[in-house]
């Protein structure tokens, strides 16, 4: 049996559409009851609760799977802890990366020695460049894709962009009257790193500093954009709506009403935010993009402009200027759909995972069968 575990909402989806190829194998596998992945999978997938003491979970680890698949957490130590445990049974372990950040980190987040895991994979050639100056050996990356983001193309054209549009702005009380959408894609930055350089992890910004940089910057814009604001799932709306309210202007717009940032990104115009994943969505959409990470600290969190991202800010005082410029590119841009051609090799992340976490746990049963 294939054992699949994943805490948090990046890891969960960077993992569960490989789980569909499992069933259509006939491959069997189990997600730990914990967390995103197993709120988010349908009824029919098997879970399995792990006991409570380390000694436990390796009796039963050691019974019953071949292969231990893991997404990693900012937060939620419990997958690494099982993938520790894991090792100790020798049971081969393939870590599933979701974002181009902590790479290593990430591998020693619950505050124990650097693990390292049989396979780390990874999304595209960057990741696996940043991977390896980050201190994880080339010799255990794999270049799979990401499987969270191998619906986006079909989902986007199927999507109905401009009916949506026309509920999201009714459900939203935008008066548009046809002015263009401008997304603000949130992240909890200040929960996550610190609100200034007294925190270790401080970016150089908070999702506030920024907002209040880009509506400053819009001002002149303000009878041709009309601006949404998408929060982050962990974050508190009331923050940046607090935010809005002290630095909209003459500025019209708001709370969006979506189902998730996704749809947020589907209907807009032209997106911003910092370092989100969206943004990424949106950059292999084609979507016209501003990233805003003034005065940033941390290399990991230009990946957007080492993929090529035309709108990258780290400094503030050229904000202005480049919001100018942004306006300028979605006017020009209006109507056009041309997807990147990263987006196609998402498409086949889900298989390519499955396969290579199927390959090793095939191997291992090969050696469980020589040992016996």
């Amino acid at each position: 049996m294939i054992l699949v575990g994943a805490g948090e909402i990046g890891g969960a989806r960077a993992i569960s559409p490989a789980l569909d190829y499992f069933q259509r194998w006939g491959c069997p596998f189990a997600v730990i009851d914990h967390g995103v992945i197993s709120q988010e999978l349908p009824g029919s997938c098997i879970r399995t609760v792990l006991p409570d003491s380390d000694a436990e979970i390796r009796r039963k680890l050691m019974g019953e799977v071949q292969a231990y698949m893991f997404g990693t957490s900012l937060h939620d130590p419990y997958p690494l802890r099982i993938a520790r445990r894991a090792r100790e049974c020798k049971i081969p372990v393939i870590c599933v990366l979701d974002n181009w950040m902590n790479y290593r980190w990430r591998l020693a987040m619950d505050g124990k020695p650097f693990f390292m895991p049989d396979i780390y994979a990874v999304m595209d050639q960057l990741a696996e460049k940043e991977s390896v100056e980050d201190g994880i050996p080339e010799s255990i990356i794999r270049v799979v894709g990401h499987a969270g983001l191998s619906d986006l193309r079909d989902l986007y054209i199927t999507f109905g962009s401009d009916k949506k549009r026309e509920e999201v702005m009714r459900a939203s009380r935008f008066a548009g009257d046809g002015k263009k959408l401008l997304v603000f894609v949130s992240e909890p930055v200040e929960m996550d790193q610190g609100g200034d350089p007294k925190s270790p992890k401080y970016r150089g910004y908070t999702e506030k500093t920024v907002l209040r940089l880009l509506l400053n910057s819009l001002q002149a814009f303000s009878n041709s954009v009309v601006v949404g604001l998408a929060p982050h799932p962990r974050e508190d709306p009331e923050g940046l709506l607090r935010v809005w309210e002290e630095s909209k202007g003459s500025l019209q717009g708001g709370l969006l009403r979506v189902e998730n940032g996704r749809e947020a990104i589907f209907i807009a115009d032209g997106v911003c935010g910092m370092s989100s994943l969206l943004l990424y969505e949106a950059f292999l959409l084609g979507k016209p993009l501003l990233s805003l990470q003034p005065n940033l600290r941390v290399p990991h969190l230009l990946f957007l402009k080492n993929k090529g991202a035309r709108f990258f800010v780290t400094e503030s005082e050229a904000v202005e200027r480049e919001v100018m410029l942004w306006i300028e590119h979605i006017d020009q841009s209006l109507g056009e759909v041309e997807f990147h051609e990263e987006i196609s090799f998402h498409q086949g992340a889900p298989q390519r995972l499955a396969e290579l976490v199927k390959s090793i746990a095939g191997r291992s049963n090969d050696k469980r069968r020589e040992n016996f």
